[in-house]
């Protein structure tokens, strides 16, 4: 559901978060850590990369986390719990980017994905924004945008909110701002980052 009651009519580009937008994320949390209980059920020995994985997420959002490459933090976080890096980045992998995309697909938000289509198909050009890798999500919710920027793929390697990031993005669209909208679920970061380069920002609950 979009908090605006206000038709958009086409916009010339759109910017869309993934995770919180695209699909409803407090089932799909749920459902993953339904998932995840009895998987260690199963494998007690998987509770320390469990436990690494967790602090992995952590790391993402903390100010550290910003500097570090997607390698760098795995290193970082694997060296601090004491597990195999290897082993530490296949869990992460499964976990992150291949376990949720079954509870993404029937868990997505309808409206909103129909709404970035409707317009992509009327000749908006269309840019994913996240703050993970988000490939896999894109492709399970049959979604293909003309850019996607996640850190350390098409963007400076920086977290939201960043106003090179957005300069970025806004450049690579080629696009006015003011006939852009961006699709978000988190004012404090998706908004914010909207609001550095002036787009409108439709916030999505």
């Amino acid at each position: 559901m979009l908090e605006t009651d206000e038709k958009i009519a086409y916009p010339d580009g759109i910017i869309f978060d993934i995770d919180g937008t695209l699909y409803h994320q407090p089932p799909v949390r749920r459902g993953m850590a339904l998932k995840l209980v009895g998987h260690l059920l199963r494998y007690p020995g998987d509770a320390r990369l469990f436990q690494a994985l967790m602090k992995y997420r952590s790391l993402r959002e903390t100010e550290l986390g910003r500097t570090l490459s997607e390698k760098e933090q795995i290193e970082r976080i694997a060296d601090l719990c004491s597990v195999d890096v290897g082993h530490l980045a296949a869990f992460i992998q499964r976990w992150m980017f291949e376990e949720p995309l079954s509870l993404i697909v029937k868990h997505a938000n309808a409206d909103v994905i129909a709404a970035i289509t409707s317009a992509g198909e009327h000749g908006a050009v269309l840019a994913a924004y996240s703050d993970y890798r988000a490939d896999e999500k894109l492709q399970a919710l049959g979604i293909r945008p003309d850019f996607v920027f996640y850190p350390g793929h098409g963007i400076l390697d920086e977290l939201k909110p960043s106003p090179a990031a957005m300069k970025d993005i806004v450049l690579r669209m080629g696009i006015d701002p003011r006939s852009i909208v961006y699709y978000g679920d988190r004012p404090e970061k998706d908004g914010a980052s909207a609001s550095f380069e002036s787009i409108r920002y439709i916030n999505v609950r």
